[in-house]
């Protein structure tokens, strides 16, 4: 433990740079990669939140002139007849 834990940590980034600078390619790749499927997986998680969204906003409006036609309220009108 001549470095410490910060030394050791800069001598790993330092081979791991080594190793990046022997083949650039296919750390580039490995980033588009990376970047590729991460964007999908949240474009996929962003689709199913909005998707629930959507489904508890028309139930709501469903509701809403449920109790609308109930009451006897016309559309738009905002009395009672």
């Amino acid at each position: 433990m001549e470095h410490g834990f910060v030394g050791r940590i800069l001598d790993r980034a330092a081979a791991n740079l080594a190793g990046v600078k022997a083949a650039p390619e296919a750390f580039l790749l490995l980033a588009i990669i990376i970047s590729g499927v991460s964007f999908f997986a949240f474009r996929q998680f962003e689709r199913e939140s909005l998707s629930a969204l959507e489904n508890k906003m028309a139930l709501q409006e469903a509701r809403i002139t449920e109790y609308r036609n109930r009451r006897g309220y016309s559309r738009g009108s905002g009395d009672p007849d």
